[in-house]
């Protein structure tokens, strides 16, 4: 299986790609393919990676959050990505994403206007597969072992025709089926990853990193998609590759 690579400078609105990494959606004023300028409001046939160096955070103010969960959107540099799981580690607290979106950004916050510091990148694994970790450097932010209002016990082993869910920062909870495991897929630019998830999950530029889910066992994280076709990296392979467990 062979989908169109992810771009390293924006292509022109209106080319949506059929698949690609997400994630990495400018806070400023660079367009994205198929997108209006200012995020959320994007296409959801389009799956572009948009990373631009050169882009300004958003001027506007949000509400600082006191906790962060999966599913919430976390902004570094500029961009826009989501959280997957908050995991643990010896003594240390963590939160999950994607390695392609944590690689654009050292120091992570709860608001694009950068007020409240969540925490610094602690290790991505990027391109040779795709996740990383986050840790929390802020004892006023709180992290809850949920996915938004949805507590997660344990992890699951996903099977074809599962009924599943995502919540992404920007496309907030969708659910369908797994179709999919053990998945091949060539993102392009040489990055040729294995053993994923698939689901017929619509995801957006910006959910990159949003947590899978069924009921309360946490499945995986959203690494790239298009056309209603998502891709995920199990998370039973991120846990083991860091040693860390599941708040």
């Amino acid at each position: 299986m062979r989908f169109p690579g992810f771009p390293r400078r924006p292509k022109r609105p209106g080319r949506p790609l059929a698949a690609a990494l997400l994630g990495l959606v400018a806070m400023g004023t660079l367009a994205v393919p198929s997108a209006h300028a200012t995020p959320p409001a994007v296409s959801s046939a389009d799956a572009a990676h948009t990373a631009a160096a050169s882009a300004a955070p958003a001027q506007h103010a949000q509400a600082a959050a006191t906790a962060v969960s999966g599913g919430d959107n976390v902004y570094s540099s500029g961009y826009r990505c989501t959280v997957g799981f908050n995991v643990r580690g010896g003594s240390e607290d963590y939160f999950l994403t994607a390695g392609h979106c944590a690689s654009a950004g050292n120091v992570w916050y709860t608001s694009p206007d950068q007020t409240t510091e969540v925490g610094v990148t602690a290790g991505v694994t990027f391109p040779s597969s795709d996740h990383a970790l986050v840790r929390y450097t802020n004892d006023d932010v709180q992290r809850t072992g949920t996915v938004g209002d949805v507590p997660i016990t344990g992890v699951g082993n996903p099977t074809i025709g599962q009924q599943v869910c995502q919540r992404g920062g920007v496309s907030g909870v969708r659910c369908g089926q797994v179709t999919g495991l053990n998945q091949t897929v060539n993102f392009g630019n040489g990055q040729v990853l294995t053993g994923l998830i698939s689901t017929n999950i619509c995801s957006e530029p910006g959910d990159t990193g949003a947590p899978l889910y069924a009921g309360s066992l946490a499945l995986g994280i959203l690494i790239g998609g298009g056309n209603c076709s998502s891709f995920y990296i199990p998370l039973s392979q991120i846990l083991a590759a860091y040693g860390v467990t599941l708040l």
